[in-house]
């Protein structure tokens, strides 16, 4: 009975902690930081040590404290855990608790890439995309993006998306394209949105609908997508699939223009 109650247990810090990933990474659900906090501490008091780092790691209902939350992940990536590979992988990335190091960050990512989890296969490829600790190597980005997208990663959908847009790695094909924003947008991923809205804007990969175009950068406007809230300026601005508005054309360069969008900030000046 006493070993059951522990498989149980176990079973549960597990559940909530892959729920807690799939939350905040947006992992065949829509990103939701909010809910992500919420399961890793539930997971935390529950003794996940993983959960521990990770809250450690944020500050989540305790004090921010990087050098307990790498001492955890270390040991635990060493057992071969890849939510604490990728945690190591971001914090030499970003140089959280630790100097600065793009070799030992790819190291990490791709350890946890070899063993199959998303989340290392989409950091991997966003390294191969910009270059960071690996030469570029935009076709290899484009397989990690991949297998991390056909299992749901909304983030890597999106890389897809614009690789597929700008022949990347991949031979250009403007309705894979749009298929791939399509499937992002369904997860509620801000940028997916806005690549289907612009697909419909510009005419690629489907027939130019302006008010499609409209609908998507607004939903993505008011989620703040910079990007969609000077797009809006344009589209009122110049009337095109809704009727024109300086009024509505200013407020959105505004927001645009306050976010550090320059072509916004020119327009708003």
């Amino acid at each position: 009975m006493a070993e059951n109650k522990k498989t149980g247990a176990a079973a549960t810090k597990g559940k909530l902690r892959s729920e807690a990933i799939a939350h905040f990474y947006g992992i065949s659900v829509a990103k939701d930081r909010a809910r992500a906090k919420k399961l890793c501490i539930e997971a935390a008091e529950l003794g996940d040590e993983v959960a521990i780092a990770q809250c450690a790691y944020q500050g989540w209902g305790t004090e921010r404290n990087f050098e307990k939350a790498l001492d955890i992940c270390r040991r635990c990536a060493a057992e071969g855990d890849c939510t604490a590979a990728v945690m190591l992988g971001r914090a030499y990335l970003y140089g959280s608790g630790v100097v600065k190091n793009y070799k030992k960050a790819v190291g990490w990512f791709r350890k946890a890439a070899h063993r199959g989890d998303l989340v290392g296969t989409f950091n991997l490829g966003i390294c191969y995309d910009d270059g960071i600790g690996v030469v570029k190597d935009h076709g290899k980005a484009a397989q990690c993006f991949q297998k991390a997208a056909d299992a749901g990663n909304s983030s890597a959908q999106v890389m897809l998306g614009l690789y597929y847009m700008k022949g990347r790695g991949v031979e250009r094909d403007l309705k894979r394209s749009m298929s791939w924003y399509q499937r992002a947008s369904v997860l509620e991923n801000i940028d997916g949105i806005f690549g289907v809205a612009f697909a419909y804007d510009e005419g690629l990969g489907v027939e130019k609908d302006a008010k499609k175009a409209l609908e998507g950068y607004l939903k993505a406007a008011e989620l703040g997508h910079v990007g969609a809230q000077f797009n809006l300026g344009v589209l009122y601005e110049n009337g095109m699939g809704v009727e024109k508005s300086s009024k509505e054309a200013e407020k959105w360069y505004a927001r645009a223009a306050d976010q550090g969008y320059m072509e916004a900030q020119l327009k708003a000046s």
